[in-house]
């Protein structure tokens, strides 16, 4: 432990340009590294094709040569902003021990002279990563082909039969023996980068060094260097935690406290730059801490194995070992004690009554206007749609009449429905690739006919007609729903069938449902042929996963899984008149704080609560929308309590 010790200490006395070089290596990354990496990688693959953009269209452009080649060369401009970080806070705790001045331009400067270096570690780090993941991605493809192959895979995630049971363990027990051995090249690598700077060596000088060292401190290395980490994660998550707490404690005190509104606005602003500057700094923390326990570390190793260093260096490298090592004398008590006692006479000069009452104003001015500005720029909240997942809501058996009548009256304004095309060419509303989650049933889709759907009923029994429940083709669907509520069609491919747009577009023009109808998929190639062949019903592209600018898609609207929209994506999307829609969202927290943001639909399994909670939302002022962020807002009861008689909040 006397390492993490020391590497707090080394973080604390150099806190300062510590934090300057953070901020100005944020700035460089956001401002020019980023930019320029972005604009070199999509010129070189990006352009003069096929734009990918995410979900089966970057799986397989990642299998090409030239997608390999793309994300190589990301993973590299990745190491390279990471090493170079790593490479200013050691300079900076190093210079700071042995005497020297840190500063941000000296310590720039000292990195600047290394670059090629630089760049050759992260080669090597690339294709070591490389060789070291095969073997553990093969040994996992492995058990997923040999125990969970057979079904589609949302079969096994619902029902968890003993096949998913044996996979996990096995699973899990193959990444530990994985995590295991690939220790041991890892930790006898972990120095490359300080050795390779120090020495002024090549990268290949600075691996061989490395492993020609003896085996037991690496591991005691990798072992403390894992410690930080989770020291440091999970002492950033506890400190986010109680700040949010702590903000949404002070704003409900002051809202208790006060009739006017301006107080709340001021501790709510306050409250938003405290988060936002604890974050910040907690964040800058967590880094620099890791990355000072390597740097002592290695400091360490060379106290012990006698590893010359760079000329002039040697004695003060030797020095500031020996004074990291366990057991290492520390300041007598006085001098301890006298910086403190310094910090305490400051702090008690300003907590006199003249300049605490300065300071005071001073904060509720500043507290105003970062309240003010968070309420002006508070997204407008629009009318959000709600569609009903799969249909509609449980216990109805998805995809199915029960589901759609259930949707209808939970007063869903689409109901999403999933169509594949079956072997004959009918068009089945089922979303796996085969029937055995919804149905028991092993068959998949394509080995279907229209008359074998009349005899397959749904899981589960929610009390209904089995005729309800059955699987059905589209048209079935379209002609019990149409003038009631709207559809939102996702095309379902497991193999792409270009056949599926044009027979759906068929359907729907055959009812005059154009302007009912709104059609969506994971496949681009879908989405554009869609917009080609019917441009005058709205199309969407389902987002799981993506890479680049989702709203320069020729698109009506995006459905993204809820995890991954932000605010900036809402405004980009909202400049271009293209409508954002978030999946799945069943939470009523989540709903509130998506609706907050400014979403424009909500695809959900909890069709009435969503509208229970958008309506409420709508009533509200900016001011309390605000504070929907900070978990404060209004109580939605539901209609049908959970067992326990409690009712939902958000």
């Amino acid at each position: 432990m006397a390492p993490l010790l020391a590497a707090w200490r080394g973080v604390w006395e150099a806190r300062r340009p510590l934090l300057a070089w953070n901020l100005s290596f944020v700035a460089l990354s956001v401002f020019v590294l980023a930019p320029v990496a972005s604009a070199f990688l999509s010129a070189g693959f990006l352009q003069g094709g096929d734009r990918v953009v995410g979900n089966l269209e970057l799986l397989e452009f990642a299998t090409t040569p030239a997608g390999t080649a793309w994300l190589a060369l990301s993973a590299v401009f990745a190491l390279i902003t990471g090493v170079i970080r790593y490479t200013g806070i050691s300079r900076i705790i190093t210079d700071r021990a042995e005497g020297h001045r840190a500063t941000p331009f000296r310590t720039a400067v000292e990195i600047a002279a290394r670059t090629r270096v630089i760049a050759q570690l992260c080669l090597a780090a690339v294709g070591g990563a490389v060789l070291l993941a095969a073997p553990l991605v093969a040994g996992l493809a492995a058990v997923y082909v040999t125990l969970l192959g057979r079904f589609d895979i949302n079969y096994y995630l619902a029902v968890r039969p003993p096949e998913w049971t044996l996979a996990i363990v096995i699973a899990g027990l193959w990444t530990l023996l994985w995590v295991a051995v690939a220790t041991v090249p890892v930790g006898r690598s972990l120095f490359a980068v300080p050795i390779a700077l120090e020495r002024d060596v090549s990268a290949w000088s600075a691996l061989r060094t490395c492993w020609a060292r003896p085996r037991g401190p690496s591991r005691r290395a990798v072992a403390l260097v894992g410690l930080s980490l989770a020291v440091g994660v999970i002492g950033r998550l506890l400190l986010d935690l109680t700040v949010v707490l702590a903000s949404r404690q002070a704003i409900l005190f002051t809202m208790r406290l006060s009739p006017w509104v301006r107080p709340v606005v001021a501790v709510t602003g306050l409250a938003g730059l405290v988060s936002v500057s604890v974050s910040t700094v907690a964040s800058i923390a967590v880094h620099s801490f890791v990355c000072a326990v390597v740097t002592i570390l290695h400091r360490q190793e060379l106290a012990e194995s006698s590893l010359p260093t760079a000329a002039g260096t040697s004695k003060n490298s030797m020095a500031f070992a020996a004074e990291l090592t366990p057991g290492a004398s520390m300041p007598p008590a006085a001098a301890r004690r006298r910086l403190p006692s310094g910090r305490l006479r400051a702090a008690y000069r300003w907590l006199r009554p003249r300049r605490a009452g300065v300071v005071l104003v001073a904060l509720f001015l500043i507290g105003l206007s970062a309240g003010a500005l968070l309420v002006r720029a508070a997204p407008e909240v629009r009318a959000v749609a709600v569609s009903a997942h799969r249909a509609g809501p449980p216990p109805a058996p998805e995809n199915t009449l029960s589901a759609l009548e259930a949707a209808i009256a939970a007063g869903a304004e689409l109901t999403e429905i999933d169509v594949q095309r079956a072997g004959d060419g009918t068009l089945v509303v089922v979303h796996d690739a085969d029937l055995m989650r919804v149905a028991r049933d092993p068959r998949r889709v394509e080995q279907l006919r229209r008359d074998d759907l009349a005899a397959i009923i749904q899981f589960p029994d929610d009390g209904t007609p089995p005729a309800e429940r059955r699987l059905l083709a589209l048209d079935e669907l379209l002609e019990r729903g149409s003038g009631r509520i709207r559809f939102m069609i996702e095309l379902k491919y497991y193999g792409f069938d270009p056949l599926l747009t044009e027979d759906v577009l068929r359907e729907v023009r055959e009812r005059d449902l154009e302007d009912q109808v709104v059609i969506m998929s994971l496949s681009r190639r879908a989405v554009e042929q869609v917009r080609r062949v019917a441009p005058e019903i709205e199309v969407g592209f389902v987002s799981a996963v993506a890479v680049g600018d989702l709203g320069r898609l020729p698109v009506d609207f995006l459905a993204v899984n809820s995890r991954f929209v932000t605010p900036p994506l809402i405004r980009r999307a909202r400049a271009r008149g293209i409508e954002v829609h978030a999946w799945t969202v069943n939470d009523p927290a989540a709903m509130a704080a998506l609706i907050v943001l400014g979403i424009d639909g909500l695809i959900t399994d909890e069709p009435a609560r969503a509208v229970r909670v958008r309506n409420e939302i709508l009533e509200l002022s900016a001011l309390e929308r605000v504070l929907l962020r900070f978990g404060i807002g209004t109580v939605v009861y539901d209609e049908h309590p959970d067992d326990d008689g409690r009712e939902s909040g958000y």
